[in-house]
């Protein structure tokens, strides 16, 4: 086999098949350079490399290019996953759906854009997709399935930099000002979510049995609730306030101060709205005691 052949077939073969090249280019090397160091009248045991398969074993391959495997170590079962990678996992979910599928959420999210949602149809929507109706229902249950899936496909880029921001911030009050910056923010910038969210999707019952809400609850009001926790936890916030009531007081406020202006589709300002409405909160939860004190 020339190098060329067996540079070609490495990457792409399995790892038992892999080392089975690996072994015999370099019995072949092996050989070669018995067959030139004897011509040479060079002492082969001082020149020669010791057995190929030790080398490979020891990693000492001498003059031999070590060739790791180019797909990484393969996960086995019991290994841990880090949070880095269940984050790439979350945000590359839509990466793995069949093309159809993405076509027809692209389809929605397009006419969300210039259209309400309840003018929209399920003809127009394949149509707008390129594909036919019928696929539409093979990937989804109805119009409102989609209409969950697509809110989860705008959230997910958000609600995926919301921890990721919140590293780096020292304190508890700090934390929850950029949480509430970060949410009236999005739905500033993002009319769409703000409609579907305060809107559309509040209506249908089916959408707090969906698994975007239930997706929305893990990831945005668990990491809320984790705050708040760890606030009470080293002292900055009152514990005698139950975590979830305040988490409750807290996202109810977000929603009810936009809803105005998503209705009548006025500006939305996230600095005046956020300094306001910590102002109101945190003089009812701060602990004035401060962090060694604690409320009771």
């Amino acid at each position: 086999m020339s190098l060329s052949r067996f540079f070609y077939r490495l990457p792409t073969a399995s790892a038992r098949i892999r080392k089975k090249l690996v072994m015999s280019m370099a019995n072949r090397y092996a050989k070669t350079s018995k067959i030139q160091i004897a011509e040479s009248g060079v002492d082969a045991s001082a020149a020669c490399h010791p057995d190929p398969l030790e080398s490979l074993k020891t990693g000492e391959t001498g003059g031999l290019i070590a060739l790791p495997n180019p797909y990484g170590r393969r996960r086995k079962r019991g290994d841990k996953v880090t949070s880095e990678r269940k984050q790439f996992t979350k945000r590359d979910i839509f990466e793995t759906m069949p093309p159809g599928k993405v076509k027809i959420i692209e389809a929605l999210k397009s006419l969300l854009e210039i259209k309400e949602y309840d003018a929209i149809t399920t003809a127009e929507i394949a149509r707008t997709a390129g594909v036919s109706e019928p696929l539409i229902y093979k990937h989804f249950k109805d119009k409102r399935d989609l209409l969950y899936v697509v809110l989860r496909h705008y959230l997910d880029r958000h609600l995926a930099r919301f921890e990721l921001d919140l590293k780096g911030i020292n304190g508890t009050l700090n934390k929850l000002r950029r949480l509430i910056w970060m949410h009236i923010n999005v739905y500033a910038s993002n009319r769409i979510i703000a409609k579907l969210l305060s809107l559309v999707v509040r209506g249908m019952p089916g959408f707090y049995t969906s698994e975007t809400y239930d997706w929305i609850v893990t990831v945005y009001a668990k990491t809320v609730l984790n705050v708040i926790e760890e606030g009470i936890a080293n002292g900055e916030i009152r514990n005698d306030i139950p975590p979830k009531f305040i988490r409750q007081v807290l996202l109810g406020s977000l929603e009810h101060i936009c809803l105005r202006e998503v209705i009548f589709d006025k500006d939305i300002d996230p600095d005046e709205l956020t300094d306001n409405l910590c102002k109101l909160l945190f003089r009812g939860i701060e602990n004035t005691n401060g962090p060694t004190g604690g409320q009771t």
